[in-house]
């Protein structure tokens, strides 16, 4: 965060090899969970339920949520030319994770719900998404 932004971590979870961190605290005296992970270039669907288990607070805290998951959601629009066609397990987790996190938000505080945006790399080998 720039200095001039009012943040105070109350909590922070990270990966010993540097794949996700989660931060709980105050910005702006409103209570977040701030939610980065970079995924392991292995197609593993535990990381990712382990991750989200280890997100605290849910009920009371606003998600954000970022994340290069080093996985194609949809091969058949991988540019890559991808030697498989069906999507991976982790793909698939990935997927069913998010969709959890979404309707838990908007059920949760439908008033202060923000738009789930997702966008590809220019290989369409990542995806990145803010919630």
């Amino acid at each position: 965060f720039h200095k001039r932004i009012q943040f105070n971590a109350t909590n922070v979870k990270s990966d010993p090899f540097g794949h996700f961190i989660i931060v709980s605290g105050l910005l702006i005296r409103k209570p977040v969970v701030l939610v980065n992970i970079y995924a392991p270039n292995w197609h593993d669907d535990k990381f990712i339920r382990k991750v989200v288990s280890l997100i605290p607070e849910l009920n009371s805290h606003q998600l954000i949520f970022r994340a290069d998951l080093n996985c194609v959601i949809n091969p058949v629009l991988d540019r890559s030319k991808p030697t498989y066609l069906n999507p991976l397990k982790m793909s698939k987790t990935v997927l069913w994770t998010t969709w959890v996190v979404f309707i838990h938000e908007i059920l949760s505080e439908p008033s202060t719900f923000r738009t789930l945006q997702t966008s590809s790399s220019v290989a369409s080998k990542q995806s990145d998404g803010i919630l």
